[in-house]
């Protein structure tokens, strides 16, 4: 009887195909149920098990849905929850565990594999740049909405920006494909390679409204950093926070302290350190804004690259995930993120090296950028900034320049950790 079933269900399935109308098939146990739909497939959403990630996975399905109606249909969306390396390995710091890729290469392959259709990455975790050229870049453009013919078919995924590639040549439409995304460009002036994180057949079209991108202090002892005893013990697994704690306070201790929101909340409260620096982004994501005791300045603690944003990509060649995702891109996200991407693959610090950056729209309408690195320790810290017009190409530039500059500054045995 159940091996009957199947096969009517199967049945089923092929007819409503031919009539054309998509089915989505789901396995349980050894039954197969066929939900159809008559307007898509379902698309199936990527993400990490955390209850941050799995919040901006049903923020970025609930935007879906509310801008595309066959997206609002019941079984029109899935999300996947994906186990990944650095969520399996949580007794080690990051850098001793290879940090680049920890949060996202499960998810990645199962992005190529057709396991799911989008995946959604925290900014700060996701690749750096990727560089599509030819027919990929043709394909990309038009399905983000964009026009074709871009110089030269030319196109770079830069943390979700579509722009003229600085790298193409006049003729890669009848060259072949010389720039793979898994492939380091070569860089115009100087030869060498330029460093590229996504992988090989996927985009990042979009970026998602920027939430807060301030850091919060969290303490049941103290109201501040500067009131914690010498000695007293701060958990934080970013090095980033490290180094910016000890240059101003070197009297603390800094130890590793890693797990989800929740847990580092519960340690703390159960003593084993003074106080914990998060992201205020998360907080508000999770509704536990309830226990922050301070936010804190950007003066005070610089962000990490692209903190607060978040990005969702797709394969090269899906075109509808493209067109979905695309529409819901916000711009001055795009363009910040952009710009501390640049900043980031130009100083190509390791994952032991800690690194800042933050840019955002001024007042004034221009882009605005400050960018740090500094020694573990935080007894050496470099910074710059940088003002210039409000766009993703001007972005993209600046950011360069000043990882470039502080690079030089540094010197090249800074980053070797």
């Amino acid at each position: 009887m159940q091996a009957l079933q199947q096969r009517q269900s199967a049945l089923r399935g092929v007819q409503q195909r031919a009539a054309g109308r998509p089915v989505a098939v789901v396995r349980r146990g050894a039954r197969m149920v066929c939900q159809a739909s008559t307007a898509t497939k379902t698309v199936k959403i990527g993400t990490r098990g955390s209850p941050l990630a799995l919040a901006q996975a049903y923020m970025t399905r609930d935007l879906l849905k509310a801008n595309f109606a066959e997206l609002a249909e019941e079984g029109a969306l899935e999300i996947v929850i994906i186990k990944t390396t650095g969520d399996k390995i949580l007794n080690q710091p990051l850098a001793d565990i290879g940090g680049k890729g920890l949060f996202t290469k499960e998810i990645d392959d199962a992005l190529l594999d057709g396991r799911i259709d989008i995946a959604v990455h925290s900014m700060k975790r996701a690749g750096g740049a990727a560089l599509v050229e030819g027919e990929e870049a043709e394909r990309a453009a038009a399905a983000c909405g964009r026009a074709p013919g871009l110089p030269w078919a030319a196109a770079c995924f830069t943390g979700g920006a579509l722009r003229p590639s600085a790298h193409a040549r006049p003729s890669a439409l009848s060259a072949p494909r010389h720039l793979r995304l898994n492939k380091p460009p070569k860089d115009a002036r100087t030869g060498a390679d330029v460093p590229t994180y996504l992988p090989e057949g996927t985009i990042l079209p979009c970026n998602l409204p920027r939430e807060d991108v301030r850091d919060v202090f969290i303490s049941p002892v103290a109201k501040d950093l500067s009131e914690l005893p010498e000695g007293a013990i701060v958990g934080s697994a970013s090095l980033r926070r490290q180094a910016q704690i000890l240059a101003k306070y070197p009297h603390l201790k800094v130890v590793n302290f890693r797990g989800n929101v929740q847990t580092r909340l519960r340690k703390l409260q159960e003593g084993e350190c003074s106080a914990t620096l998060l992201a205020l982004a998360g907080l508000k994501r999770l509704d536990m804004t309830q226990h922050i005791t301070k936010i804190l300045d950007n003066e005070e603690m610089l962000p990490a690259v692209s903190q607060g944003a978040i990005g969702i990509a797709c394969r090269t060649d899906d075109s509808a995930a493209a067109r979905y995702l695309a529409g819901l891109n916000h711009e001055e996200t795009r363009v910040a993120v952009v710009t501390e991407r640049a900043f980031l693959t130009a100083l190509d610090g390791s994952c032991r090296t800690p690194i800042a950056g933050y840019a955002h729209k001024g007042a004034d309408g221009q882009l605005h950028f400050r960018g740090l690195v500094a020694s573990p320790n935080g007894s050496k810290i470099f910074e710059t900034t940088r003002v210039g017009a409000f766009d993703a190409e001007e972005g993209a530039r600046l950011g360069r320049e000043a990882g470039e500059e502080l690079k030089a500054k540094a010197g090249p045995d800074f980053f070797d950790w």
